[in-house]
């Protein structure tokens, strides 16, 4: 239940600041995430991919959970489609969770993601703790 209302209020929070604030960049105590993205969702498609990129990473930290309103669930995948539990982020210059590489796929959406728009996302972290952003819809 703690887990919820944490949620809810991450994304009441999102919501408040999503008029004021067109930030792609967010900043974590030890990394940076930087453009969180998607494409356009097509017509039957149920799962939309979402790629980001880490920076200036400097204590590795681990990606455990991610929420959003569009999409029944978030999941991790690798570059094969493959689940995972969720994904490393190791401590260096940074990473890109592309399609080549391990991302987030949000499953089951409950609505179209069109092209131009910015869609909210809770990412929930190991070390650096729930993380509100914004997914782009368009090209990295």
């Amino acid at each position: 239940m703690k887990i919820r209302q944490s949620i809810v209020a991450g994304l009441l929070g999102w919501i408040a600041l999503a008029g004021t604030a067109s930030a792609h960049e967010y900043f974590a105590p030890n990394f940076v995430l930087f453009h969180p993205w998607a494409v356009a969702s097509q017509d039957g498609q149920t799962d939309v991919p979402v790629y980001f990129t880490t920076r200036e990473v400097e204590e590795g930290d681990r990606l455990l959970r991610a929420y959003t309103p569009i999409a029944e669930s978030v999941a991790f995948v690798s570059a094969d489609a493959q689940p995972l539990d969720g994904l490393e982020l190791k401590a260096g210059d940074g990473e890109q969770f592309f399609a080549t590489e391990p991302h987030l796929l949000l499953k089951g959406r409950k609505q179209d993601i069109h092209w131009g728009r910015n869609y909210p996302l809770v990412l929930v972290f190991e070390k650096a703790g729930m993380m509100n952003v914004s997914i782009s819809v368009g090209t990295p």
